[in-house]
């Protein structure tokens, strides 16, 4: 139970939100500034892009497409001997992802110190302090990214360690002001101070908790407080977990579901800094953790794994919260981290290099490429498997079957592939097996024994046609197609089609006629399947019902010379068909059967794959080392990602 005692001071914060295997950290003081991104399981900074001068603070926009950067005239507050920074200005910078790339510089008159955003996404928060010394508001619409409104008050004196929280509702603002000498409760629509608690000595780190209802703060570095968040008035107080006399961290991160709050000693008096886990509801704190402290940033992912601190002037900690570690899983060394955010995307995009051996992982927010895995020599085709986060690559040169976690981002095991003579082009996966074409041959392998076998269908000389092989949503079936003319000529039976084979029962199920069938895709709930199909030099699709296993309709796509790959929509109402020999992404209205004009893409397409939410197609090309990325609802390029020559597969996977 918390002890219901008289305290002097509060103060609230929000966690910085967020989730996603990457961390973006702003350094504050470096010249020029740059923007780190950081994978935490390794504590390495993967990539980065430069910022602005100066960059004291940053957050991501709520709807994670651009960064607001906040950057400052002088490295500290005005009037104390910090001095100039060389081109310092004092300014908002959005960086639009991904890309990192300025779009927008909103100058400011006065020094900024701390963003945050109203819960809609519509007005970012901008806490600032001019050369007298005068505090202000300012309010920045995210839209036209323009100032609408700069409250001063003149009173009071905002600068480092200020905190900015909005309310849920987005009707209050709650601030810690300068060197926490106080906690100011403003209501969002005229900006006036509603509720006032002067801290004694000083207030340190900010947290809204309890739905809204509490608030808490660190009294002095003596107590925990929770107070009212209504009325700033206590409930309740603990003692102070960590070493007495440490100065506490002006941020309090909490965990995405609210229970728990992290609280830390920063490095003034603690060089080796402490942090200890609260249970809010019980008041309850876990076993301290020595040699990772909280100073001015903190940041945890949304899925509760990782906390990442700045527990020295130039060092970023990341700790394991699932349970929370020992000791820190690693640590990034940085130059004055400025500040620290994880930027959720739900999921990430694979691409496979052939030429290079590699698996290039890519962070769709910042369009840049994260990490770089090792697999098989000349890799030539990839498939997902969801479930248990895991990725297969079927090598050529090497004749193997690399799997890769695509959690950790490295290589599970190497399979050995039979030796057939043919190189494998295609690979689909199917519960716990993984089917691997080749030009005359299809094998599988399954996954509980490890032990890799080869399919006998009909039709001697069966030759699945390029990456022409695909498994079913619900993993009941596996589509290849085939063609035997070029080595039967005229023989009897099915010369050009699918095979369908039932994953459950271990056998071929039917073979469906199809002219010159060429790739393969299914309907989100399998039971459609899409076959791009050459009949009498006119390409077309060949609609399946799957339960039936027949062709029930066709969908004309003249413009079209050679389907190279299929992605459908999530929604399943779109299907983009890549022209490897037109170089173009054609969209089809799979309702009306109506195509788009087709958006031009640099030569050698050779796969595409569709954002989760349908609004990005991502094309890989063989002799270009640059990603195409297409906006689907304008149909046009919106940009490129460096990935290497030789690319020739792309993939999305759900993030963990």
């Amino acid at each position: 139970m918390r002890s219901l005692v008289p305290l002097f001071c509060s103060l609230l914060s929000a966690s910085l939100v967020s989730a996603a295997p990457t961390a973006y950290v702003a350094l504050c003081c470096a010249t020029p500034a740059t923007i780190s991104v950081l994978d935490p399981s390794t504590g390495l900074a993967v990539a980065q892009f430069p910022s602005a001068v100066g960059a004291a603070a940053m957050a991501p926009a709520p709807d994670y497409r651009a960064i607001y950067v906040l950057t400052q005239q002088y490295n500290g507050v005005p009037g104390e001997p910090w001095g100039l920074q060389p081109g310092g200005v004092n300014s908002v910078v959005i960086l639009d992802l991904p890309g990192g790339s300025p779009s927008a510089v909103i100058p400011l008159t006065a020094m900024p110190f701390a963003i945050a955003f109203s819960p809609d996404g519509s007005i970012a928060y901008v806490i600032a302090v001019d050369s007298s010394f005068g505090s202000h508001l300012i309010l920045i619409d995210t839209q036209s990214r323009r100032v609408v409104r700069d409250k001063a008050y003149p009173s009071s004196k905002f600068g480092p360690g200020v905190q900015i929280v909005p309310s849920a509702d987005g009707s209050q603002i709650y601030l810690q002001i300068y060197a926490g000498e106080a906690i100011w409760k403003i209501d969002a629509q005229t900006l006036a101070i509603t509720q006032s608690l002067t801290c004694s000595p000083y207030c340190q780190g900010l947290a809204l908790v309890e739905n809204d209802t509490t608030l808490l703060t660190v009294e002095g570095a003596a107590t925990v407080d929770y107070l009212d968040a209504a009325s700033l008035q206590p409930t309740g107080q603990i003692p102070w977990p960590l070493p007495p006399g440490v100065y506490a961290g002006w941020v309090i991160p909490v965990s995405p579901d609210g229970s728990t709050a992290y609280f830390g000693s920063n490095v003034l008096s603690a060089p080796s800094g402490s942090v200890a886990a609260l249970d809010i509801a019980s008041g309850l704190f876990s076993p301290v953790l020595t040699g990772m402290g909280i100073d001015y940033t903190a940041a945890i992912s949304p899925d509760g794994a990782w906390l990442a601190t700045d527990s020295f002037p130039a060092t970023l900690g990341v700790l394991g919260l699932q349970p929370m570690a020992a000791q820190a899983e690693n640590v990034a060394t940085l130059s004055q981290i400025g500040a620290a955010f994880f930027l959720p995307h739900g999921d990430r995009l694979f691409v496979l290099n052939q030429e290079s051996s590699y698996l290039a992982r890519i962070d769709v927010a910042s369009g840049s490429v994260t990490g770089r895995i090792p697999v098989g020599s000349a890799p030539i085709a990839i498939a997902a498997e969801s479930a248990h986060h895991r990725l297969f690559v079927a090598n050529q040169a090497s004749n193997t079957l690399s799997v890769i976690n695509t959690t950790s981002s490295k290589t599970i095991v190497n399979y050995n592939l039979l030796s057939t003579g043919w190189s494998a082009h295609a690979v689909a996966a199917a519960g716990a097996h993984i089917f691997i074409a080749s030009r005359e041959t299809l094998q599988m392998l399954d996954l509980t024994s490890g032990v890799v076998q080869q399919l006998y269908v009909p039709n001697a000389g069966l030759y699945p046609l390029y990456r022409g092989l695909a498994a079913s949503p619900d993993g009941q079936s596996l589509y290849f197609a085939f063609t035997t003319q070029t080595r039967q000529g005229a023989a009897s039976g099915v010369l050009a089609g699918l095979d369908v084979y039932d994953t459950h029962a271990g056998a071929l199920a039917a073979q469906i006629a199809i002219p010159e069938p060429q790739q393969i895709a299914f309907s989100p709930d399998s039971s459609l399947a899409y076959v791009g199909s050459l009949n009498a030099g006119s390409m077309q699709l060949a609609v399946i019902d799957t339960h039936s296993r027949t062709v029930i309709s066709t969908i004309p796509i003249p413009q079209v010379q050679q389907v190279a790959s299929l992605a459908i929509s999530p929604d399943g109402r779109t299907l983009h068909v890549l022209d490897a020999l037109g170089a173009a992404v054609t969209a089809v209205d799979l309702a009306s059967g109506s195509t788009g004009a087709g958006t031009s893409v640099p030569a050698n397409p050779t796969s595409l794959a569709v954002s989760p939410d349908g609004a990005l197609v991502y094309v890989t090309h063989s002799r270009n080392p640059q990603l195409t990325v297409i906006n689907t609802a304008t149909g046009s390029v919106t940009g490129t990602i460096g990935v290497g020559t030789g690319s020739n597969a792309v993939v999305f996977v759900a993030a963990p």
